[in-house]
């Protein structure tokens, strides 16, 4: 079968992985997890949470990194869903948010209590 979240497909990679967990450590960027993911030479990473403009500065560091430690090894890193014509299962990089408001909460739940603001993040009227 596959080995989603097995150890072995990481040990292809360990070194890459090891030099982004200490460069993003060095600038800052808190890691929470990486592991092997389901297509061939797909790794997850994920981040820890930050507010405002930090997640921003964080994220677009954090593919400057990964870019940088794939070329100095002599590798692609990619963030596009299916690298150059790559056939197989598809990679999708995302963007985890949350409110840290109460009323954004309810109006999550409540159409009735939506605001603008609310009803744009989520992609509805």
């Amino acid at each position: 079968g596959v080995a989603l979240f097995a150890t072995l497909p990481t040990t292809t990679c360990a070194d890459l992985m090891s030099a982004i967990a200490a460069t993003c450590d060095a600038v800052g960027i808190d890691l929470k997890t990486m592991n092997a993911e389901y297509g061939a030479g797909q790794l997850e990473i994920t981040m820890a949470p930050a507010k405002g403009l930090a997640a921003c500065d964080n994220a677009m560091t954090y593919r400057t990194c990964v870019k940088e430690l794939a070329q100095q090894s002599e590798q692609l890193a990619t963030f596009f869903s299916y690298p150059m014509g790559a056939a197989g299962v598809g990679n999708g990089g995302h963007f985890n948010f949350s409110y840290a408001a109460q009323r954004c909460l309810l109006c999550m739940r409540d159409r009735s209590q939506r605001t603008v603001m609310c009803a744009q993040a989520i992609g509805g009227r």
